[in-house]
């Protein structure tokens, strides 16, 4: 395991020998080779952002290896340095020299920073160790961006729709967090550290992930000291050994902003995927996804309640005079909702149209209904799960753990679900998705899972990968979807997905509070600020801190005004749903630029058609301009 300590901050001053050197515009980076420290300097703030132990360790156990040696150049260009090390032990205190502990590594590993006009790029080459060695990580860069000084601050955390967690001193708070790992990880390669307030700007710091797929987040907070550790999992060899390796190089990228904040570090990540070439906007793809139309500023609701369509529901939507619905069916494949996975056809036996036809043919009724209307019916899907009781069950095509067990997964309407290797997922999908786009048409489809469940290497000898092929193979799903049903939308949500998923639902806003079931941080729409114009956000959701406690309090905390505020597409269908998918339709296909706390309970974000909202979550109407926003209530202006 690989861990890039991303940031740390403590209470103590820097030393330097330039026993090596280089600069470039306003940055200048050091390396000392007696003390292992890495540093860069920022002219136009005069901080020094630096790692406060050795900028590598080889790591056994939980111990850390120091190198011995330590070779430094320059890179060919003078604006980088390649450092290696070699030799590694730990210096042993009274406690180690008691036990008898004793570690060394005879790994050779090589890394190279490298300078632009404001930030640096480090790369760690591969890394060979032999298994009986016991290296179980590399940390790289260790312990990277205090600035000697105690200045409070907040931490930039792409947590579901984004998050800042403030710091100050004598904090304490520890947590692990893994990029793509589930509704609790990290749902975009960068995090940020801010040295202000989370209403003020100030000098900032923002990591950028070249190659996140096998990165994790360890965020440790304590006394004089917030710190990240990003860690890397072990990689598959070739024969399926288990054993850790660095089989491809590793890149980070530290930017240093003299001053910014959240929606400035946002802004950041969002260049640097345009300049990538992966990042495309909603209003190219209805150049070539005439389907996506009619999701764009639609209310999207999902049924629960199938495999009956509510009878009441089309009626209910043409009342109201909304001009845009889509209905996502849940239940409607063979076992019912989240039951006897894989198989899920035929169709549900008990389905049934609004008018009472059963079957297969009701769903096409079902389907026909809905577009007579105007609106697009489609349905929920799950490729992901599988159950014991299914009559097509196989522990084959199961994702297989390192000890040689099968993946488990949740416990949901058909008892313990267990996890399909994504690999033998797309083989499902090949096989079924044409015959389901036969009984739907195109117009959209729903993908339950895929964007919300971690990467994971599968270890079967048969169907093994890793997690960057996970990745790929995500993307295979949805992209195969696409391509029969010209829509396709998934649970929760990666950035890597974003390309290829034009719609999803069910991702966390943070409660900010301590333990609750979702992320420990202040809300703040960091995904919007970067994504807002590229994907259909719907369905978001606030977990209630005290269900921690008491299993009978409401499992989801109201949302207020959050959906127009995040630029988010209601899924209710009722009057409030129609006025914000109405007001926010054309907002849709823009960016949002700006998001700021106007004042204790109040926020407002801004977007690049001269949309604003506003958000009162207090329990007194708030001035804005002039215009009264009642309490727990929104104002949407141009």
């Amino acid at each position: 395991m690989v861990v890039i300590c991303a940031l740390a901050l403590v209470a103590s001053a820097l030393a330097w020998a330039d026993d090596a050197a280089v600069s470039r515009g306003p940055l200048t980076l050091r390396f000392d080779a007696a003390t292992q420290k890495l540093a860069v300097t920022d002219a136009r703030t005069g901080l020094t952002w630096a790692s406060d132990a050795p900028a590598l360790a080889l790591v056994v156990g939980e111990t850390k290896l120091k190198a011995e040696r330590a070779e430094v150049t320059r890179l060919g260009d003078g604006t980088g340095l390649r450092v290696r090390l070699s030799d590694f032990g730990v210096k042993k205190p009274v406690f180690f020299e008691k036990t008898g502990f004793s570690a060394t590594s005879r790994a050779s590993v090589a890394f190279d920073a490298a300078l632009t006009e404001t930030s640096v790029r480090l790369r760690l080459d591969p890394v060979d160790n032999p298994a009986e060695e016991g290296i179980s990580r590399v940390d790289f860069p260790n312990r990277f961006g205090q600035t000697g000084e105690e200045p409070s601050g907040y931490l930039v955390l792409p947590l579901g729709l984004g998050g800042i967690r403030p710091f100050e001193r004598g904090d304490f708070r520890w947590d692990t967090r893994v990029y793509a790992n589930g509704s609790h990880g990290l749902n975009m390669a960068l995090l940020g550290k801010v040295l202000a307030s989370p209403t003020e700007t100030g000098p900032a710091i923002v990591a950028v992930f070249h190659t996140a797929f096998d990165c994790g987040l360890r965020l440790e907070t304590r006394v004089f000291t917030p710190r990240w550790a990003v860690q890397t999992k072990p990689t598959l060899l070739e024969g399926n050994e288990r054993r850790f390796q660095v089989s491809y190089a590793r890149e980070v990228e530290y930017h240093f902003l003299p001053r910014a904040g959240y929606v400035e570090c946002a802004k950041l990540y969002r260049r640097h995927l345009i300049a990538q070439g992966v990042f495309r906007t909603l209003r190219e793809r209805l150049k070539d996804q005439p389907e996506l139309q009619h999701h764009v500023g639609a209310i999207i609701k999902k049924q629960y309640n199938g495999p009956v369509f509510d009878n009441g529901e089309i009626a209910k939507a043409r009342e109201l005079g909304v001009k845009k619905c889509v209905w996502v069916m849940g239940g409607w494949n063979f076992g019912g909702y989240d039951r006897l996975y894989p198989q899920r056809l035929p169709p549900n036996p008990k389905m049934r149209s609004p008018d009472g036809i059963p079957g297969e043919e009701g769903l096409r009724r079902t389907v026909a209904l809905a577009r007579e209307a105007g609106y697009l019916f489609t349905v929920h899907d799950n490729y992901s799960d599988a159950y014991r009781d299914s009559a097509e069950w196989s522990e084959s095509y199961l994702a297989m753990q390192p000890n040689g067990e099968r993946q488990k997964g949740g416990v949901w309407g058909g008892g313990q679900a267990w996890i399909v290797c994504p690999q033998e997922q797309l083989r499902f999908a090949r096989r079924d998705l044409p015959r389901i786009r036969a009984l739907l048409g195109r117009g959209g489809y729903f993908i339950d899972v895929t964007g919300a469940a971690g990467l994971s290497a599968c270890y079967d000898p048969a169907h093994p990968h890793d997690a960057r092929r996970s990745a790929e193979l995500k993307r295979e799903l949805l992209g195969l979807a696409k391509s029969e049903f010209g829509v396709i939308y998934t649970e929760g949500l990666y950035d890597f997905l974003i390309p290829t998923a034009d719609g999803c639902h069910k991702i966390f806003i943070p409660t900010g509070a301590k333990h609750a079931p979702h992320e420990d941080a202040l809300a703040v729409p960091l995904l919007p600020l970067v994504f807002h114009d590229a994907i259909i956000l719907w369905d978001l959701r606030r977990s209630n801190p005290a269900r921690a406690k008491d299993p009978k309090a409401d499992k989801y905390l109201p949302l207020d005004g959050y959906v127009p505020l995040y630029g988010a597409m209601p899924a209710m269908l009722d009057a409030a749903g129609k006025h914000i998918a109405e007001a926010m339709s054309d907002t849709q296909l823009t960016e949002m630029l700006d998001h700021r706390f106007l004042a204790e309970g109040v926020e407002a974000t801004t977007f690049a058609d001269s949309t604003r909202v506003v958000a009162n979550f207090r329990d007194t109407p708030y001035d804005d301009r002039g215009h009264a926003v009642a309490a727990h209530g929104f104002r949407i202006s141009k």
